[in-house]
């Protein structure tokens, strides 16, 4: 469900619950007052103790790697004791902003169990006191919908991304350890460039081997910090956010698929949040469920029955699709590293419209180099050593005498259908 949903459906629900009395639509302007100044406190102070979590998380770490590079000297001296202690210690503080967190949420569904007992007063005191102001249908009309109405607001307030916009301003990423001394490889100068902001069902699609492809997706994923310039999902800057939070929030199928020690059935939703039917359901929609009931269905042991490459990319598209349906607040974002470079072009075509039926009004980041699938896209960004080059529709790069023309003409006149 996303934020505009959410929204909707909390407006849609108070307006049943004010049929409970007619004097119940003075309480409406109210209630939105308060939500919004309670949405207001809970994601700034949320964004704040995910940050604090993510810079007291530092020293612990910082301390792991020391103990690895000196364990034999801490063997050597019998300095376990004083090293464990000293563990202990970053330990505690780092798990003080993840307790703090929890309590932010419990008083958040605090005051959200509040703000509905107050509504259910009210409808009750007012059915009770002025009899003419209601009746018993309506009256269990605005009970029943009271009794959900905690839900609706805690999506309301708690989901992000709520539309997937990304900007992408002046970013530069280097790897000093990487390159010959003195050198950085910069994804993006200094020259401040920004990538418009792409949003909702606006897919990017980037191009070109070796031209920071693979580092954008990893800076959008924070597994690499940029050196300079930002990136923003829906106005929040994504190193206020700390990575596990990130990486919960985003949908990402990597180009290499993997799958982890179990059945199928942990394998396509590791938290067990979709039921049997559903799981049916999403494989035949990618149409490999034949191939997984040969083996033994949801029950079967992926290691003792191994699907093929192509399988197994059609695998990891299916498990995207159950995570963003069953996410609280949704997924508005995903990011395919060439998820389905091991596919015929048949089975790429199919997986595709899959994908856009599944991922409809989302933001869609995907590396490919299949010239029918590239032309598919609202978006491209051509990029090369780092820099960007172009960005804007394919119908437009093609008309005009650049980077991503040339490119295609040269695979055409080679009779590849792969950039």
């Amino acid at each position: 469900m996303s934020l505009g949903q959410s929204f909707f459906g909390c407006i849609a629900t108070v307006g049943l619950i004010a049929t409970g009395s007619a004097y119940m639509a003075f309480t409406i302007p109210v209630t939105l007052v308060v939500l919004h100044f309670l949405q207001k406190i809970y994601l700034k102070t949320s964004r704040q103790l995910r940050y604090l979590d993510l810079e007291c998380r530092s020293p612990l770490c910082s301390h792991f790697v020391d103990v690895l590079d000196g364990l034999p000297t801490i063997r050597a001296f019998g300095w376990q004791v004083a090293s464990t202690e000293v563990l202990i210690q970053h330990l505690d503080q780092s798990q003080k902003p993840y307790y703090m967190l929890l309590c932010a949420q419990r008083w958040l569904n605090l005051v959200l169990d509040i703000v509905v007992m107050a509504l259910a007063t009210i409808v009750v005191a007012l059915a009770v006191g002025v009899h003419e102001s209601t009746n018993a249908g309506l009256l269990g009309v605005a009970l029943n919908h009271i009794l959900g109405f905690n839900q609706l607001l805690s999506f309301f307030i708690t989901s992000w991304p709520e539309e997937g916009a990304i900007h992408i301003q002046g970013l530069s990423l280097s790897y000093p350890n990487g390159t010959p001394a003195g050198e950085n490889w910069y994804l993006w100068p200094y020259r401040q460039v920004c990538l418009p902001t792409i949003i909702n069902s606006t897919t990017l699609l980037t191009v070109s081997y070796f031209s920071g492809k693979s580092s954008f997706i990893l800076s959008l994923l924070r597994l690499v910090n940029p050196s300079h310039g930002s990136i923003t999902i829906d106005g929040i800057n994504i190193e206020s956010i700390s990575p596990s939070a990130i990486r919960e929030a985003l949908i990402a199928v990597p180009q290499d698929p993997f799958t982890l020690l179990g059945t199928v059935r942990y394998n396509a939703d590791i938290m067990g949040a979709s039921n049997d039917e559903e799981i049916i359901s999403v494989l035949k929609q990618v149409g490999i469920w034949e191939a997984i009931e040969s083996r033994g269905g949801l029950d079967a042991i992926l290691e003792d029955h191994p699907l093929s490459q192509g399988e197994q990319q059609l695998f990891c598209l299916a498990r995207a699709i159950l995570k963003k349906r069953t996410r609280q607040g949704g997924c508005q974002v995903l990011i395919l590293d060439e998820a389905t470079s091991n596919l015929d072009s048949e089975t790429d075509h199919r997986t595709q419209q899959v994908l856009k039926d599944a991922f409809e009004g989302c933001t869609v980041v995907s590396v490919a180099h299949r010239l029918d699938t590239i032309i598919d896209f609202d978006r491209i960004a051509v990029l090369d050593a780092g820099h960007l080059v172009e960005f804007d529709t394919p119908q437009r790069l093609l008309a005009k005498d650049g980077r991503f023309r040339r490119m295609v003409s040269a695979f055409k006149e080679q009779g590849l259908d792969e950039l």
